[in-house]
């Protein structure tokens, strides 16, 4: 009887011996794959790199222009050129004041749709170019409403750049209005610190034959397929000048 029991023990030595190597093996293996997935020491997790990559490469600035009807493509040209995003406020025949087109009531001034505007368009830049329209009236409320917009663009988007065009047309002569309006224009822009292009007095229309930029069948004020190219031109040169781009 106890010779036939006696190497029981030796194999139950031999048995929970496997069963501890075994299991120390398999601990070791686990351990081994958590720690694989880990990042070495000072590199970022994958789901941290690709969102900054994206930032850095994907991003790009998002340019809102509020226009009048002087001008209809040129934004394109301006965001194309300066691998820009557009978002777009253009409605013709409007400006600063309610009363510029009476024919059109539905034509509403830049501030009736600045709210649509800033709840629509994250932006970087804004660039305004309106006040043509505006130039028949007294010069006095047109500032006083340029004066307001701009100022509630600055609020509503205090990050962006903010570019003011000067109300120019490429015409021979300058409105009666237009001198008051412009300086009125250029103290709110610098009061807000926002930028200013002036066509009259960088000479954009002074010695050329402005005929070729201006639709023949039009009313001889709004520019063509060329003059929106040069249009285009003259923003982005002042814009690089400012420093603004990629």
């Amino acid at each position: 009887m106890s010779a036939r029991n006696t190497p029981r023990g030796p194999r139950r030595a031999i048995n929970v011996t496997v069963v501890a190597v075994l299991a120390s093996t398999v601990v070791g293996l686990a351990y081994y794959g958590l720690r694989s997935t880990e990042p070495p020491h000072g590199q970022a997790e994958p789901h941290d790199v690709a969102p900054l990559a994206s930032i850095m490469f994907d991003y790009k600035p998002t340019l809102l222009v509020v226009r009048d009807s002087y001008a209809i493509i040129y934004p394109d040209l301006v965001a194309d050129r300066m691998g820009w995003s557009l978002a777009l406020d253009g409605q013709d025949g409007t400006g600063f004041v309610r009363s510029v087109d009476m024919h059109h009531p539905e034509r509403v001034p830049f501030i009736d749709r600045l709210d649509g505007d800033a709840a629509s368009y994250r932006v970087d830049y804004v660039l305004i170019d309106g006040g043509r329209n505006d130039l028949g009236q007294p010069p006095e409320p047109v500032v006083a409403a340029a004066d307001e917009y701009i100022r509630k663009v600055r609020s509503d988007w205090p990050k962006a750049k903010i570019i003011v065009m000067l109300p120019a047309s490429a015409t021979a002569h300058e409105t009666a209005n237009y001198p008051a309006v412009a300086d009125g224009l250029r103290r709110t822009a610098e009061s807000v610190g926002a930028s200013v292009i002036d066509p009259v007095a960088q000479g954009w229309y002074r010695d050329i034959d402005v005929k070729p930029l201006l639709w023949e069948d039009g009313d001889g004020t709004h520019l063509n397929g060329d003059g929106e190219s040069y249009y285009a031109d003259k923003i982005i040169e002042n814009l690089k000048l400012m420093g603004f781009g990629s």
